[in-house]
């Protein structure tokens, strides 16, 4: 009997002990409330270093067990503590607390988030090493609150077992978070949503600065990993950054909650920088932003090297309207304007010098002058758009290399998808070299696609170029190479443009010193006003003008005022002309067009298949010697053997507003050349030297500090400590 009382009594003790076990494991596991001793610093009850928690007298702190003791109270108990303000009054240090069983847990749960003011005070906290608390990490788990002037150094998260993972918030679902610093080293091998200061983003940000190391998966950036809402303004990166797909130096990811947001504007990425190296290994990556819905990105630049990473943007996707009838309506919402890359860009897939994807929208007023090596698709501005694309005011300085689809602007115009496109007042002086088809000093690779009904009742297509030039070099091994555009397919305006570099494809078909391959699906309203005058070098249907002319049956094209200066040599006899390879359909109409005798002494304009040419009316052969005149822009071109004047009015380069001269010297013989550059980049928001202008009671600019980029004013005693 004895012995079964004392069974009994054992037995309710075991189910006991389980039941307790239990009980903590759930509330451990739950987040709900974690004893504050049990991560290795004792709580003293009641006791802050002053204040009371309002917006006038918050909870002052200045250890780190006060600093355990607000974690510990907003815990157990949210109702009195969730929503209260708290202050940093001294620096922290949790670094003699740190090891495997005292890591810190991060304050709020997604039911129960701070909501209340935090206040680092400018005070430091180092020493921080994070566990999560349902699936987030970092100093807090959840916020919606205000979080502002916090700075953590010498920190890390590693090893976490969660997505959503911050150096300050893993996860906002509101609030703000502004003047905040971090210089931290995390280590989130397969986890996404992974940002220096914010995982997963729902508030709006500002002045925020990350220095460090971050390694994880998909949706990674330097200052917040995904963002779904809110203003990123004035933030930096300079950490090294490391990810699968998805990585922006500010940002990885930028997405929306809601249908309805996708007409909201205020979604904007603007005023930021990034100089650390970033690493894509696989999918999107940009120097700000990796991967953008409906969002804008406005005065932001990169100066760090990237891999498998477009300058300022990896994806950038909009939406467009466009009215069958007119061809009016079309309306764009998302934009990147006065945007710059001088990184090095190196990449075996498609790369752009300012954006990789473009799906409806518009690039102004932005240059890259950082070299670019990349693969199909690859583009001085864009690698690749679909649908609509605007291009104004944009300009590529450096090399660029590329297999198939390569341009000193765009790369690759998606085909059969109702595209629209306009490229005006862009210019390349960058050498191209490409192993691939499609090759253009400003576009590779164009299908313009979209089409309005005139009131005739004809279905005519759209899109333009006009006031475009390029003075690289363009190498290839392949087909469709031209100065202008290699490979262009319905478009209404082409005119205002030059080519002024040569041209070598000895071993390509369709080589043109303005187009090499052009296809005119419909009407082609304007092909005027344009001029070559490098040498054309390839193997079959080459021309100073164009290689090859396509037009659909019922198709009346006509080019007027273009002229061509260049020597052209083929490896061929074979559809090579002075003026155009093959007119295909002989259906093209000519006006005012004239052209040297560059083709192995031929007086002939066009190519036929036995090499000897062909002439029709108003095709003209420039008679030497010729005198060019001041300058290759807005003056006649006068034959000294002949009474005719025959002028290029290319009036777009004599407008102040846009163009003036960078250099201006003697050519071969009498003529001169000018070499233009755009406006936009020598006046605000740039300097004198190309530079953007951000607000100096913000930034502060020291040329023996922080490699002469601007670093944010509040954070200067950690640059010069």
């Amino acid at each position: 009997m004895e012995n079964k009382r004392k069974n009994n009594i054992l037995l309710v003790l075991t189910l006991g002990f389980i039941f307790l076990c239990s009980y903590l494991f759930f509330i451990l596991a739950s987040g709900q409330e974690i004893n504050a001793e049990q991560w290795g610093i004792k709580v003293y009850s009641n006791e802050f270093a002053g204040g009371n928690g309002t917006a006038s007298s918050p909870y002052e702190i200045s250890t780190p067990e006060q600093l355990a003791r607000m974690n510990y109270l907003i815990r157990t108990d949210y109702a009195t503590y969730g929503n209260s303000h708290f202050k940093l009054i001294s620096p922290i240090d949790l670094s003699e607390h740190d090891g495997q069983d005292m890591l810190w847990p991060a304050i709020g749960t997604s039911s129960q988030p701070f909501a209340g003011n935090f206040d680092g005070g400018g005070q430091r906290i180092t020493g921080l090493n994070i566990i999560a608390n349902d699936n987030a990490c970092g100093l807090f788990a959840y916020s919606s609150g205000t979080i502002k002037n916090v700075i953590i150094l010498n920190s890390k998260i590693e090893n976490v077992e969660c997505n959503n993972i911050g150096g300050i918030v893993g996860k906002t679902t509101g609030g703000e978070i502004s003047s905040c610093y971090v210089d931290m080293e995390i280590k989130a091998l397969g986890k996404n949503n992974v940002g220096g200061v914010i995982g997963e983003n729902n508030a709006s940000l500002s002045q925020i600065s990350f220095v460090g190391t971050i390694i994880g998966s998909k949706n990674v950036g330097g200052i917040c990993g995904k963002s779904y809402s809110g203003q990123i303004s004035n933030c930096n990166n300079a950490g090294n950054i490391t990810a699968d797909s998805i990585v922006g130096g500010i940002c990885g990811y930028i997405s929306y909650n809601k249908e309805a947001d996708k007409s909201d504007f205020s979604r904007v990425v603007q005023l930021c920088y990034n100089k650390g190296e970033l690493k894509a290994t696989n999918g999107y990556g940009g120097g700000i932003v990796g991967y953008s819905e409906f969002c804008s990105v406005n005065k932001c630049y990169n100066i760090a090297n990237l891999t498998n990473c477009s300058g300022i943007v990896g994806s950038l996707e909009g939406y467009h309207v466009i009215d069958t009838v007119g061809g009016s309506s079309i309306e764009m919402i998302t934009n990147i304007t006065n945007c710059y890359n001088r990184g090095k860009l190196n990449s075996s897939n498609s790369i752009g010098g300012i954006v990789y994807y473009l799906n409806n929208g518009e690039i102004r007023n932005c240059y890259n002058c950082g070299d670019i090596e990349g693969g199909d698709r690859t583009g001085g501005i864009v690698g690749q758009y679909a649908y609509a694309l605007y291009i104004y005011n944009c300009f590529n300085y450096s090399k660029i290399k590329g297999g198939n689809s390569v341009g000193g602007i765009l790369g690759f115009g998606d085909d059969n998808r109702g595209n629209y496109i306009e490229i005006i007042n862009c210019g390349n002086s960058g050498e191209i070299t490409s192993t691939g088809n499609n090759i253009g000093g400003i576009a590779g690779y164009i299908y313009s696609f979209a089409e309005f009904q005139s009131a005739s009742g004809d279905y005519e297509t759209q899109g333009e170029i006009s006031s475009c030039f390029n003075t690289g070099k363009i190498t290839s091994q392949s087909h469709y190479v031209g100065g202008i555009v290699g490979n262009l397919k319905s478009i209404s305006c082409f005119e205002n443009n030059y080519n002024d570099a040569d041209i070598s494809a000895w071993k390509g078909d369709f080589v043109g010193g303005l187009v090499g391959y052009m296809s005119a699906r419909q009407t082609l309203q304007y092909f005027t006003n344009c001029f070559n005058r490098g040498d054309v070098s390839g193997n079959s249907n080459v021309g100073g003008v164009f290689g090859y002319w396509k037009e659909m049956t019922g198709a009346k094209n006509k080019i007027t005022n273009v002229h061509t200066f260049g020597i052209i040599t083929a490896a061929t006899s074979s559809y090579v002309g002075n003026f155009g390879g093959r007119d295909y359909h002989n259906g093209l109409q000519y006006q005012n067009c004239y052209f040297s005798l560059g083709y192995n002494g031929h007086t002939r304009g066009l190519g036929t298949s036995n090499g000897r040419g062909t002439n029709t009316n108003g095709l003209n052969e420039i008679v030497p010697p010729v005198n060019y005149g001041a300058d290759m822009f807005g003056s006649a071109f006068t034959s000294a053997s002949s009474s005719n004047v025959y002028g290029i009015q290319l009036v777009v380069f004599n407008d102040a507003n846009i163009w003036y001269v960078v250099e201006d010297f003697k050519g071969g013989g009498s003529s001169q050349t000018r070499k233009y550059d755009l406006k936009c980049f020598y006046s605000s928001p740039f300097n004198s030297s190309k530079e953007l202008i951000f607000d100096d009671s913000i930034w502060q600019i020291e040329a023996s500090i922080n490699e002469g980029q601007p670093f944010l004013r509040e954070f200067y005693w950690i640059y010069v400590a």
